[in-house]
Protein backbone atom coordinates (compact mmCIF):
# COMPACT_ATOMS: atom_id res chain seq x y z
CA UNK A 1 0.00 0.00 0.00
CA UNK A 2 2.83 2.38 0.85
CA UNK A 3 4.57 1.96 -2.52
CA UNK A 4 1.55 1.94 -4.80
CA UNK A 5 -1.05 3.88 -2.84
CA UNK A 6 -3.64 1.18 -3.50
CA UNK A 7 -5.74 -0.38 -0.79
CA UNK A 8 -9.07 -2.20 -0.83
CA UNK A 9 -12.29 -0.48 0.08
CA UNK A 10 -13.55 -1.33 3.57
CA UNK A 11 -16.30 -3.63 2.32
CA UNK A 12 -13.91 -5.38 -0.06
CA UNK A 13 -11.44 -5.92 2.77
CA UNK A 14 -14.24 -7.30 4.95
CA UNK A 15 -15.29 -9.77 2.23
CA UNK A 16 -11.68 -10.81 1.60
CA UNK A 17 -11.15 -11.43 5.32
CA UNK A 18 -14.40 -13.39 5.55
CA UNK A 19 -13.31 -15.57 2.65
CA UNK A 20 -9.90 -16.21 4.17
CA UNK A 21 -11.40 -17.18 7.52
CA UNK A 22 -13.52 -19.92 5.94
CA UNK A 23 -10.95 -21.06 3.37
CA UNK A 24 -9.75 -24.12 5.32
CA UNK A 25 -13.29 -25.47 5.68
CA UNK A 26 -14.11 -24.81 2.04
CA UNK A 27 -10.86 -26.36 0.75
CA UNK A 28 -11.48 -29.55 2.73
CA UNK A 29 -14.91 -29.92 1.14
CA UNK A 30 -13.53 -28.89 -2.26
CA UNK A 31 -11.00 -31.75 -2.14
CA UNK A 32 -13.57 -34.27 -0.87
CA UNK A 33 -15.96 -33.35 -3.68
CA UNK A 34 -13.21 -33.71 -6.28
CA UNK A 35 -12.28 -37.15 -4.95
CA UNK A 36 -15.94 -38.24 -5.14
CA UNK A 37 -16.10 -37.07 -8.76
CA UNK A 38 -12.77 -38.75 -9.60
CA UNK A 39 -13.93 -42.08 -8.15
CA UNK A 40 -17.19 -41.83 -10.09
CA UNK A 41 -15.34 -41.08 -13.33
CA UNK A 42 -12.83 -43.87 -12.74
CA UNK A 43 -15.73 -46.34 -12.60
CA UNK A 44 -17.51 -44.90 -15.65
CA UNK A 45 -17.27 -47.06 -18.79
CA UNK A 46 -17.17 -44.04 -21.13
CA UNK A 47 -14.08 -42.61 -19.42
CA UNK A 48 -10.74 -43.78 -20.74
CA UNK A 49 -8.58 -42.47 -17.88
CA UNK A 50 -8.75 -40.21 -14.82
CA UNK A 51 -5.89 -38.13 -13.44
CA UNK A 52 -6.35 -37.16 -9.80
CA UNK A 53 -3.64 -37.58 -7.14
CA UNK A 54 -6.16 -38.67 -4.50
CA UNK A 55 -6.98 -41.89 -6.36
CA UNK A 56 -5.05 -44.92 -5.13
CA UNK A 57 -4.56 -45.91 -8.79
CA UNK A 58 -2.77 -42.62 -9.56
CA UNK A 59 1.01 -42.82 -10.02
CA UNK A 60 1.44 -39.82 -7.69
CA UNK A 61 -0.84 -41.08 -4.92
CA UNK A 62 1.98 -41.77 -2.43
CA UNK A 63 3.59 -38.40 -3.10
CA UNK A 64 0.25 -36.64 -2.61
CA UNK A 65 -0.22 -38.39 0.74
CA UNK A 66 3.30 -37.40 1.77
CA UNK A 67 3.24 -33.74 0.73
CA UNK A 68 -0.38 -32.56 0.56
CA UNK A 69 -3.18 -31.98 3.03
CA UNK A 70 -6.04 -33.09 0.84
CA UNK A 71 -5.36 -33.01 -2.85
CA UNK A 72 -7.01 -30.58 -5.18
CA UNK A 73 -10.29 -29.63 -6.70
CA UNK A 74 -8.93 -30.20 -10.20
CA UNK A 75 -9.76 -33.52 -11.85
CA UNK A 76 -8.74 -34.32 -15.41
CA UNK A 77 -10.06 -37.19 -17.44
CA UNK A 78 -10.05 -38.48 -20.99
CA UNK A 79 -12.98 -39.74 -22.96
CA UNK A 80 -12.60 -42.17 -25.87
CA UNK A 81 -12.69 -39.50 -28.61
CA UNK A 82 -12.80 -35.78 -29.25
CA UNK A 83 -16.41 -36.11 -30.46
CA UNK A 84 -17.46 -37.74 -27.20
CA UNK A 85 -15.75 -34.98 -25.25
CA UNK A 86 -17.55 -32.28 -27.22
CA UNK A 87 -20.90 -34.05 -26.70
CA UNK A 88 -20.16 -34.31 -22.98
CA UNK A 89 -19.41 -30.58 -22.77
CA UNK A 90 -22.58 -29.71 -24.70
CA UNK A 91 -24.92 -31.48 -22.26
CA UNK A 92 -23.51 -30.07 -19.01
CA UNK A 93 -25.99 -27.98 -17.03
CA UNK A 94 -24.37 -27.37 -13.64
CA UNK A 95 -20.82 -26.61 -14.78
CA UNK A 96 -19.52 -23.55 -16.58
CA UNK A 97 -17.40 -23.96 -19.70
CA UNK A 98 -14.39 -21.83 -18.78
CA UNK A 99 -10.80 -21.42 -19.90
CA UNK A 100 -9.40 -21.14 -16.36
CA UNK A 101 -9.83 -22.85 -13.01
CA UNK A 102 -9.76 -19.84 -10.70
CA UNK A 103 -13.46 -19.59 -10.11
CA UNK A 104 -15.94 -20.35 -7.35
CA UNK A 105 -18.16 -22.25 -9.76
CA UNK A 106 -17.64 -25.75 -11.10
CA UNK A 107 -15.75 -25.17 -14.33
CA UNK A 108 -14.87 -27.49 -17.18
CA UNK A 109 -12.52 -27.09 -20.09
CA UNK A 110 -11.88 -29.24 -23.13
CA UNK A 111 -8.41 -28.09 -24.26
CA UNK A 112 -8.43 -30.16 -27.47
CA UNK A 113 -11.38 -28.23 -28.87
CA UNK A 114 -10.72 -24.88 -27.18
CA UNK A 115 -7.30 -23.65 -26.06
CA UNK A 116 -5.38 -26.27 -28.12
CA UNK A 117 -7.75 -26.64 -31.07
CA UNK A 118 -5.00 -25.85 -33.59
CA UNK A 119 -3.13 -29.06 -32.65
CA UNK A 120 -3.56 -32.33 -34.51
CA UNK A 121 -5.04 -35.40 -32.80
CA UNK A 122 -1.51 -36.80 -32.40
CA UNK A 123 -0.18 -33.59 -30.82
CA UNK A 124 -3.07 -33.45 -28.37
CA UNK A 125 -2.25 -36.91 -27.02
CA UNK A 126 1.54 -36.52 -26.90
Amino acid sequence: MRDFGAYPAAHSAFLLNLGLETLAVRMKQYCENALTVAIFLENCKKVESVNYPGLTSNENYNLSKKYLKGNSGVVSFNLKSRDEAVKFMDVLELASNEVHVADIRTCVLHPASETHRQLTEFEVHY
